[in-house]
């Protein structure tokens, strides 16, 4: 992939890279219920090397498993991420150091 601009980033923690972002993804089965993806990246303006991302991703193989879309990754997540803890847990928290 390529023809990337400055308006993206790698991840949610912000993590940048430039316009000469190069990316390379590569999809293998290892067997029947499994995949490997590995994805290389070059950007000489910001990696002083090119580094690459591997994940193994599992079938689910259980009886009668359905994949259901979660709505909750559809729509604007901003006010879930980072997690805060809940409502009243950092007051009960000092009520309890007293």
């Amino acid at each position: 992939m390529t023809d990337f601009n400055d308006e993206t980033w790698l991840d949610r923690a912000g993590n940048f890279h430039g316009e000469k972002l190069h990316v390379v993804e590569r999809w293998r089965y290892l067997d029947p219920n499994t995949i490997e993806y590995k994805a290389t990246l070059e950007d000489p303006d910001v990696y002083s090397r090119p580094w690459t991302l591997s994940v193994l991703l599992h079938r689910h193989r259980e009886k009668n498993f359905q994949l259901i879309e979660d709505n909750h990754f559809t729509q604007d997540y901003d006010q879930f991420y980072p997690p805060r803890p809940p409502a009243g847990a950092q007051a009960k928290a000092q009520g309890a150091q007293q």
